[in-house]
């Protein structure tokens, strides 16, 4: 199986638990894919990052962003940026409003050439959170 189909199949597996409201199941089968495929380290941490927060463990997916920050900004997946997306969200949560303006303008600057739909229409989210900060 391919390195990029697996990484596939462990997210759609996460996703799946996590529809059913089994965050824990979730977050420790992204945790056992983010050791299985280091290439895709920060990908999976933003997705893990997002079933901490869901669980109210806040302070924890903002751990897990920032241990995986400078990984966000080498790997080559482009949802590998969006950790440092989910940094800037949850710094602006905790009234961090100067690391929350930092890690959003960084977004920008990383994902200025990324013409997925996705990220344009994450990027155009950032910009207005930006104006608000």
């Amino acid at each position: 199986m391919q390195i990029y189909a697996l990484y596939q199949t462990y997210e759609s597996f996460a996703v799946c638990y996590e529809r059913q409201r089994k965050l824990k199941e979730s977050a420790n089968l992204l945790e056992q894919a983010r050791t299985r495929l280091p290439q895709y380290s920060a990908a999976i941490t933003e997705k893990l990052a997002i079933i901490l927060y869901q669980s109210g463990q806040k302070e924890e997916a903002l751990k897990q962003l920032e241990n995986y920050r400078q990984q966000s900004r080498v790997e080559l997946l482009p949802e590998s940026r969006f950790v440092i997306y989910r940094l800037g969200l949850l710094y602006a949560e905790f009234g961090r409003k100067t690391e929350a303006r930092e890690a959003l303008q960084e977004f920008l600057t990383l994902t200025k050439d990324v013409q997925d739909k996705e990220t344009k229409s994450t990027r155009t989210e950032v910009e207005a959170i930006l104006k608000k900060l």
